[in-house]
């Protein structure tokens, strides 16, 4: 009988669950995290964090479409690490606001 109850154990504990499914399934995708030194480097630059986070979001929107970057990317990199770095070199910047006319 304890055999019996070990062996079923086995089978059972290598049987896959749905959350250790999901975690195999989400370990293979590649995310792509933004790096520090990019971060940085844009916060130099636009220093209202606010600002920043729009300006990434708006440029990572654009990449998707197709737009090209502005920048020579290495080959994989992340369309939020490109928007960083072309923010850090001036690439693109904020606009300044027009004047309303009277």
């Amino acid at each position: 009988v304890n055999d019996c109850q070990t062996n079923f154990q086995k089978k059972f504990d290598s049987v896959p669950t749905t959350s250790s499914v999901h975690v195999r399934a989400s370990a293979q995708r590649r995310h792509h995290f933004m790096k520090a030194k990019n971060i940085e480097a844009a916060s130099k630059v636009i220093t209202e964090s606010q600002i920043l986070i729009n300006m990434v979001s708006r440029r990572v929107r654009q990449l998707n479409a197709g737009s090209r970057p502005l920048i020579d990317a290495e080959i994989g990199e992340g369309f939020a690490d490109i928007a960083l770095q072309e923010i850090a070199q001036g690439k693109i910047g904020l606009a300044a606001p027009e004047t309303l006319a009277a």
